[in-house]
């Protein structure tokens, strides 16, 4: 494994690259307010630009570590941030992360976010050289859900009331995985025999 941390990657429609301190504004207007997105994440939604601030200046700080991965998605058409993919969970032992998204409520239904995550998987598994990518969703959001499917990802089952949401409620979540010979397999059409 070479655990090289964020570079920027590109697809058809969108840039993938660290974030920048400027785009705290596009992330908070875009999708950090808003309770659509954040109602399967952890945090409350911003009141503040404040609060996105500091936010995007701790990921800042995360970079100088080589195993973190932390993308802002920007859409090439208007240059505009509209979302965030990135390893919330990374294991060297292990070779192994997990992947989260947020994406501004706006571009839902375009197929953008596979579309990024297809491209973090290739970085990952052929550049990085993970065994293993994971993620999980709310039970309750199936856009998520679809986003792992369409992405060749195999469906694991259910954890009971795993995850707590900013709300205090406790909630079950799917889990998905790809592993290195099926991502072979899959995106390049090798066999293992």
């Amino acid at each position: 494994m070479d655990d090289i941390g964020t570079k920027t990657l590109e697809t058809e429609r969108l840039i993938l690259r660290k974030f920048k301190a400027s785009d705290a504004y596009a992330m908070y207007e875009g999708w950090c307010r808003d309770e659509r997105v954040t109602q399967y994440v952890t945090w409350l939604p911003h009141k503040r630009i404040e609060e996105t601030k500091a936010l995007v200046n701790m990921w800042l700080e995360a970079y100088e570590k080589p195993h973190t991965y932390r993308y802002v998605i920007v859409e090439k058409a208007h240059n505009k941030p509209i979302g965030s993919i990135d390893c919330v969970g990374f294991s060297l032992r292990s070779e192994s992360c997990e992947i989260g998204y947020c994406l501004d409520a706006n571009y839902w239904g375009k197929g953008l976010m596979t579309e990024a995550f297809k491209r973090v998987i290739e970085y990952l598994f052929e550049e990085v050289g993970i065994n293993r990518l994971f993620g999980r969703y709310v039970v309750s959001n199936p856009g998520s859900k679809k986003v792992m499917e369409k992405a060749g990802m195999t469906f694991e089952g259910f954890q009971r009331e795993a995850f707590r949401l900013h709300t205090g409620e406790f909630v079950d979540l799917g889990t998905y995985s790809l592993l290195k010979k099926e991502y072979y397999k899959l995106y390049k059409g090798e066999n293992d025999e």
